[in-house]
Order: C-alpha cells, then sequence, then structure tokens
C-alpha cells in the first residue's frame, strides 16, 4: 500500500481500514466486500438480463448495452470496489470478463476474444471497412459462423446514400468494429 502527494505540505492520513482481500475463495467473513466471488456466479446471459432491466426497468434502450459482458462487469465491479481503488476494480473486471468469456463459449461458442472486446452477434450494427476502402461505412452484422478460433461474420454495409452491398470477414480483424468506435460521430449504435 503507498500513498504519493505532489510536494503537499501538511499531508496527513487517518482512518485507513484494510478488509480481507478474498477473490477466488468463498467468503469467510460476513463484512468481505472486497471478494467478487459471487459476483462470478452471475454472469450468464440471463442473469445479466435480470440484473440490467432491474438497473434500467425505466430505461429500456440501455439493458442490451448493459448486458454487454465488458459494461456489465465495469457495473457491478465499480458498486463492489470503488473505482479509486484502481488495482483491485482492475482485477475484479478482468476476472468477470474473462469468467463470462469462458461461459459464452461453453454454450456454443467456441471463439474467445481479447478481455474486455466486443464480440459481434447477428443484429448488431458495427463499422466496416470493405476490402479495398480507405474509409469504414455504417453496417449491420447480418451472419455469424464458428470457424475455430475465428468468426466468419457476413456483414451489410452502406455504399452511398440508400446502396448496399455485403462482404464476408474472418473476425477478429482491425476492418470490423463495434459501433461508433470507427465512425465516432454515430449516433445511432443504441437504436433498433
Amino acid at each position: 500500500m503507498a500513498f504519493a502527494t505532489r510536494g503537499n505540505n501538511n499531508f496527513y492520513i487517518n482512518g485507513i481500514s484494510v478488509d480481507e482481500h478474498n477473490p477466488d475463495k468463498k467468503e469467510k467473513f460476513k463484512n468481505n466486500n472486497r471478494s467478487w466471488h459471487s459476483l462470478l456466479k452471475t454472469l450468464r446471459a440471463k442473469q445479466r438480463k435480470i440484473y440490467c432491466y432491474g438497473l434500467f426497468s425505466l430505461m429500456k434502450d440501455e439493458i442490451p448495452r448493459c448486458m454487454e459482458v465488458h459494461n456489465y462487469c465495469r457495473i457491478r465491479c465499480d458498486k463492489l470496489i470503488p473505482t479509486v481503488e484502481n488495482i483491485l476494480n482492475f482485477s475484479c473486471q478482468k476476472d468477470c470478463v474473462r469468467t463470462a468469456n469462458v461461459l459464452e463459449s461453453k454454450n456454443g461458442m467456441i471463439f474467445t476474444a481479447k478481455e474486455g472486446a466486443w464480440i459481434p452477434k447477428k443484429g448488431d450494427k458495427c463499422d466496416f471497412k470493405p476490402p479495398g476502402d480507405k474509409n469504414y461505412r455504417m453496417g449491420v452484422v447480418k451472419e455469424i459462423q464458428n470457424k475455430g478460433n475465428k468468426l466468419m461474420v457476413k456483414v451489410q454495409y452502406i455504399i452511398d446514400g440508400t446502396n448496399t452491398a455485403k462482404a464476408e470477414i474472418k473476425f477478429p480483424s482491425n476492418s470490423l468494429k463495434k459501433c461508433g468506435e470507427a465512425l465516432t460521430a454515430r449516433l445511432d449504435c443504441m437504436l433498433k
């Protein structure tokens, strides 16, 4: 544990308490609020949906975003561990995302992404750069097939105005990004 100050005079610290850090084992103490063991039991899609419906019951558009693994883990870990304790908070999110990805793979998806990464799903809006094109275009994921540790993703994208085209790409790829990640001015990402 360390504290730092940038040359401030009269720098005093008091009232520090340290809880048991126990991320992997069952809670041994009733007041142990530094363990996310119970969080790791609630990562399946159905459990995330129940939590997110409770959290955003008045903002239905936010529910799908809340259910995305990296967002769900951030929300839950931020509540469990104050963000200022960023080392523990980061470990909580990292474990949460890793565990959720493993659970997803057990549900039939072999592909495993980097922790916290976006995994495309059918119907997702996306930013797509067609082969040989310099610019990203607005697109929609139309179909996904599992090919070992890669996904084959079919994307329908806008060429100009209302004209569209389709392309298939291996994912992960820098040519396919989450909606709004490459085209940062997009405002339609959460709209159905």
